[in-house]
């Protein structure tokens, strides 16, 4: 359970982020973290609140003017602090998956392909989306009926993607990146399409098939947590973008949310605020989905 939030606004094992309890618990938190703010700017100059986190942490992503010692130790000493963590990086990596996990079984205990994911709301938190694609083209598509719809950027919705945000690298990137959902990647749309892609026919050399993500059926809501790098060929993102990513898609009401990125690191403490961001999901009701970094294919392989 989310500290502060009354059990009674869980709605069908969901946390209702728009209760009356819930936002006042948000508007409260809201409060220190600007007071918090405020006695920041005093102690530390030139110190910055990044972003603010309630739903899936009680946090801040801090930008310090400098990395010195004694700057962080006058971070550590301000009031209501309780852990400081710093920025961690994170990467893409995929393969291919539905006949590994032999979907095709899998339809056909849910009545056909076409059903699979009806009603459900997958956010897929990645490298952005490319909404042109056919795969996720919203013809014959309606936007839930519940709810405000969409969200987000509103340029990249279109019925099958409900949501479409993105988080501002808090490092370096690539000259092509820009602003926006847009995947200048491509993992992020390929994820995307390999969970809820439209069923659509492609050729592939010198043959032509039908293919689809696992669940057709599916609503898509897209987080750009994962931007390409300084390189041109990679996506990154950091824990502080990542988070906000998480937070967003639980306050969206996202059913399940999936991460098909890793890092090399072998183990991270019990109270990571990624990992704590991740449990809230699960508490918030949400199913979490994660690739074990899919670092392979050789033995040992994976990664966190």
């Amino acid at each position: 359970r989310i500290p502060g939030v009354l059990s009674a606004e869980y709605d069908g094992g969901k946390l209702n982020v728009e209760s009356a309890a819930s936002q006042s618990y948000v508007n409260q938190l809201v409060e220190q973290k600007s007071q918090f703010q405020a006695a920041l700017v005093r102690a530390i100059p030139g110190a910055t609140v990044h972003r603010s986190y309630q739903v899936a942490l009680n946090a801040v992503a801090v930008q310090l003017p400098d990395s010195e010692l004694e700057t962080v130790k006058a971070l550590w000493a301000q009031p209501g602090v309780a852990r400081v963590t710093p920025q961690m990086i994170y990467t893409v990596d995929m393969d291919y998956s539905l006949p590994l996990i032999d979907a095709a079984a899998l339809w056909s205990q849910v009545g056909g392909r076409d059903q699979a994911g009806a009603g459900i709301k997958i956010a897929d938190i990645d490298s952005g989306i490319n909404p042109t694609h056919p795969l996720f083209d919203g013809t014959g598509w309606s936007y839930p009926t519940t709810g405000t719809w969409p969200k987000g950027d509103t340029a990249f919705t279109n019925g099958k993607i409900i949501a479409a945000r993105y988080y501002p690298p808090t490092f370096d990137v690539s000259t092509e990146e820009e602003a926006s959902p847009q995947d200048h990647h491509g993992h992020g749309s390929h994820t995307a399409g390999t969970a809820a892609g439209n069923r659509v026919m492609a050729t592939y050399g010198t043959s032509t098939i039908e293919v689809s993500g696992v669940a057709p059926g599916a609503w898509l809501m897209v987080y750009k947590g994962l931007f390409l790098d300084e390189t041109g060929t990679g996506a990154t993102g950091s824990n502080l973008m990542l988070a906000g990513a998480v937070e967003d898609a639980i306050k969206d009401g996202a059913d399940v949310i999936n991460n098909s990125w890793g890092s090399t690191a072998i183990t991270f403490p019990a109270d990571d605020p990624l990992t704590k961001a991740y449990e809230a999901a699960v508490d918030a009701g949400i199913v979490v989905v994660f690739s074990t970094g899919n670092s392979g294919p050789g033995y040992n392989t994976t990664g966190n």
